[in-house]
């Protein structure tokens, strides 16, 4: 099982490779979507960096744990999404640092859940839309950086 600093580090490093992702939104796509209905770059976002905060509450299992939405009006630019992903990581790992590991703790879903599991699935989403994010930027002829640090030419054959 992993160690809690360990755990730490990895949600960490998970913020990171997201932030990397943002920032290789071009201002000029913030806004676009790829259908209607859908999020656009920038809610995707602001969406991931809320969630954090709201999952790593869960995490504690003090009850105050609120979504506060993926609405991206005043995040006009990539510079804006980054300030506002970096201050929720930090936020977030305060949070998570704080937790009582050995709790049993409500999940979004009103279950009672071990910690370890809750904190899976705030790495889990995290990573579900950092992928779609990624997609995005492809389908719009940007590179995108690579989900989990190498890009799949870079592995050993």
């Amino acid at each position: 099982m992993i160690e809690r600093d360990d755990l730490i580090e990895y949600v960490a490093r998970v913020h990171e490779r997201t932030r990397d992702a943002i920032s290789a939104i071009p201002s000029d796509l913030l806004t676009w979507r790829p259908r209607e209905g859908e999020f656009s770059m920038a809610e995707l976002a602001v969406h991931i960096a809320n969630a954090r905060v709201w999952n790593a509450r869960l995490v504690t299992g003090d009850g105050t744990a609120r979504y506060a939405g993926h609405d991206a009006t005043g995040h006009a630019t990539t510079a804006s999404l980054l300030e506002l992903a970096d201050s929720t990581s930090q936020h977030a790992i305060a949070l998570i640092t704080a937790a009582d590991f050995d709790a049993m703790i409500p999940s979004s879903m009103g279950e009672i859940e071990a910690w370890r599991r809750v904190m899976g699935g705030l790495i889990e989403h995290e990573v579900h839309h950092r992928s779609q994010l990624c997609a995005l930027l492809s389908q719009n002829g940007i590179q995108p950086p690579a989900l989990y640090g190498l890009f799949e030419e870079q592995l050993p054959r």
